[in-house]
């Protein structure tokens, strides 16, 4: 089952992700690299947008893309040791499942991103409480040394 954010949650949600989700094309456009950001109708339901929602497509690779409210530079001083992908009802019912995530600081605007099929067998799922719709909920979580900085994440997506 997903869950689904109220109505105005959601709206607020997606309006705070676009912001990065511009940030990061800008940054991947800058690098010489394809983006297209999918347009979708007003009224979609929820639970259809959860399953077929695409944040970026860059170089014909599906992106999701993260912004997260905490200070890093590189992988290599990201401050926990995991980093959470994504909660599992709604990586499960994704038709598509994304190639990338993407991690944006918003502290420094620094990137970092992990391929999912590189990683995905190494993944654990944790139970981790959703703060914005107050459960708990099932979560993938990987390693933060699986993931890649921005530059080797360019190079992949434009191989």
């Amino acid at each position: 089952m997903v869950m689904a954010y109220t109505k105005n949650d959601f709206r607020r949600r997606l309006a705070q992700g676009n912001k990065t989700e511009l940030y990061l094309a800008d940054e991947l456009i800058k690098a010489g690299v394809i983006v297209v950001k999918p347009e979708y109708p007003d009224g979609m339901p929820t639970s259809y947008y959860t399953q077929n929602q695409v944040d970026l497509i860059a170089n014909d690779r599906i992106l999701e893309v993260k912004g997260r409210n905490l200070e890093f530079d590189h992988v290599a001083n990201y401050p926990y040791p995991t980093i959470f992908v994504e909660g599992k009802p709604g990586f499960d019912s994704k038709v598509r499942t994304p190639d990338f995530y993407v991690n944006v600081s918003n502290v420094t605007g620094s990137i970092i991103a992990l391929d999912v099929d590189a990683t995905r067998d190494s993944w654990t799922v944790e139970p981790v409480r959703d703060r914005y719709r107050n459960h708990i909920m099932d979560t993938y979580i990987s390693r933060a040394s699986d993931w890649i900085d921005f530059d080797e994440f360019v190079r992949r997506i434009g191989l």
